[in-house]
């Protein structure tokens, strides 16, 4: 089943449905850069604009075959994204990041991965 799986995911990402998804994707979150950009935004704001765009893309979702593709984002600008590690023999904390993208595939209803 996963070989099945797998093949119809690449057909999926070879489509012109997925391509049009693309490029729209792609599109929207250009246009809400610029935007941010041009109001003078920080980064807080701009990755909250990135993330209310990926949020909103729920009318780009395509499927072919049996197999389904949207996208998801997870704002975690902040403490909560903190890890601690060695650097050049010194204890050091960062930032480990301000946006998750979570990509799915799921076949016939069933998230495979």
């Amino acid at each position: 089943m996963f070989g099945r799986v797998i093949e119809r995911y690449l057909h999926l990402i070879k489509s012109d449905q997925f391509a049009k998804y693309e490029k729209e994707f792609t599109h929207r979150i250009q246009r809400g850069l610029y935007k941010g950009y041009i109001k003078g935004s920080y980064e807080p704001e701009m990755v909250m604009i990135v993330k209310n765009i990926i949020d909103e893309l729920g009318d780009l979702q395509q499927s072919v075959d049996g197999i389904s593709i949207s996208t998801k984002s997870i704002f975690i600008h902040g403490n909560k994204s903190q890890v601690e590690f060695e650097y050049y023999g010194q204890k050091t904390r960062r930032e480990l990041g301000d946006l998750i993208f979570i990509l799915s595939v799921v076949y016939r209803g069933k998230k495979i991965f």
